[in-house]
C-alpha cells in the first residue's frame, strides 16, 4: 500500500466536493518523481486554495503534516480537542492521531507538506512537549522562505535538490522546536551591548560593515562579540546582517523597479555577484529567479 492509499483508507468522512474535484486534491504533487533514487523526507505537498465549506476526518495514518495558513482560517480537532489556525500560523500535526480539519470560511489558502514518519518523530516530540500543535510565525521567521523554496523545488528531484529540501525542512523544524523549548528554559538576560549591536546592524543595512567596525564601535573584543552574539541570537553578527539584507532585498524586488545591481548597492554590497551569492545561499535561488517565479502569495506578502 502506497502513501496515498494509506491516507485514503484512513478517511472516515469528508465534505461533498464539486464534480471537478476528488479528495486527491488535498495531497498535491503525489507521487513526486525521484530521479536521484534517494528517499525524500517529503512525499507530497503544494499550495491549495479552498473556496467552499470543507472538512476532512482521518482515523490516522503514518505521517506528519506541516500546514502553513496564508489567508483565511481553519480548525483542526485532534483527539477531541479543537485548535484554530489563522493567517501566519503553522500547524504541525502527527497524523497517527485521530484528527479532523475543517474550513467554513469563504476562502482558505494554505501550503501543505506531507512528511515521512521516522525522521520527523523526534522533532515533533520536542515541539509537542507541552501539547502544542500551532506555531505563530514571527516576522523574522525563516518559515515563509523555506516553505516556498520546498514547494518551488517539488517538480525537481535530484541529489542536490533533495539536499536543499532537507536543509529548508530542518531549518523550519529547528526554529519551531527551539522556540517551544525556550518557553520553559531559564531566561538569560541579553547584555546591553549585544542589544546595541543588533540595533546597529538593523539600522545600517545600507552600509558596508565589518566585524572589526562593529567591535570598535562597541569597544569590545571582536571574538567575544562574535561568540556572545551567536549564543543569544543563534547566528554571528555578519550573518545576521546579511540575513536582514536578504529580507529587505525581497521587499525591494516586489515593491520597486530597482535592478539587481541597484538593490545590491542600496543594501551596502558593492559587488553584485557577491550579493547574488548571498541571496542564493539564503533562498536557494537568484534574486531574478525569485522575483520571476514567486507565486501570488509571496508577492502579496512583500507588497
Amino acid at each position: 500500500m502506497n502513501d496515498y492509499e494509506r491516507f485514503l483508507t484512513s478517511l472516515s468522512s469528508y465534505s461533498k466536493l464539486p464534480n471537478s474535484l476528488d479528495i486527491s486534491f488535498i495531497m498535491p504533487n503525489y507521487p513526486r518523481e525521484n530521479s536521484s533514487n534517494e528517499p525524500s523526507l517529503i512525499y507530497a505537498g503544494g499550495e491549495i486554495t479552498i473556496s467552499f465549506p470543507f472538512f476532512c476526518e482521518s482515523t490516522g495514518f503514518p505521517s506528519y503534516l506541516l500546514i502553513r495558513t496564508l489567508t483565511g482560517a481553519s480548525t483542526v480537532t485532534i483527539e477531541g480537542t479543537t485548535y484554530s489556525s489563522q493567517e501566519n500560523n503553522l500547524l504541525f500535526l502527527n497524523c497517527n492521531l485521530h484528527f479532523k480539519i475543517s474550513s467554513y470560511s469563504s476562502n482558505w489558502t494554505f501550503q501543505i507538506l506531507y512528511l515521512r514518519e521516522d525522521f520527523i518523530r523526534s522533532y515533533f516530540s520536542a515541539f509537542n512537549e507541552s501539547n502544542e500543535f500551532i506555531y505563530d510565525i514571527k516576522p523574522y521567521s525563516c518559515i515563509p522562505t523555506c516553505f516556498q523554496n520546498i514547494i518551488n523545488e517539488s517538480s525537481s528531484s535530484t541529489v542536490l535538490s533533495n539536499l536543499y529540501e532537507t536543509k529548508w525542512l530542518i531549518d523550519m523544524l529547528t526554529e519551531i522546536c527551539v522556540a517551544e523549548q525556550s518557553k520553559t528554559a531559564p531566561r538569560i538576560a541579553i547584555p546591553k551591548y549585544l542589544q546595541k549591536a543588533k540595533e546597529i546592524l538593523e539600522d545600517h543595512l545600507d552600509e558596508p560593515f565589518s566585524l572589526e567596525d562593529l567591535a570598535e564601535e562597541l569597544h569590545v573584543n571582536k571574538y567575544r562579540l562574535c561568540r556572545e552574539f551567536s549564543s543569544h541570537y543563534n547566528m554571528p553578527p555578519l550573518r545576521y546582517l546579511n540575513y536582514q539584507r536578504i529580507q529587505k532585498a525581497k521587499e525591494l524586488l516586489f515593491k520597486t523597479n530597482l535592478t539587481i545591481t541597484e538593490i545590491s548597492t542600496q543594501l551596502g554590497i558593492e559587488n553584485v555577484n557577491h550579493f547574488i551569492h548571498l541571496f542564493k545561499k539564503e533562498t536557494g535561488t537568484t534574486p531574478l529567479a525569485y522575483k520571476q517565479e514567486a507565486p501570488a502569495s509571496i508577492r502579496e506578502l512583500y507588497s
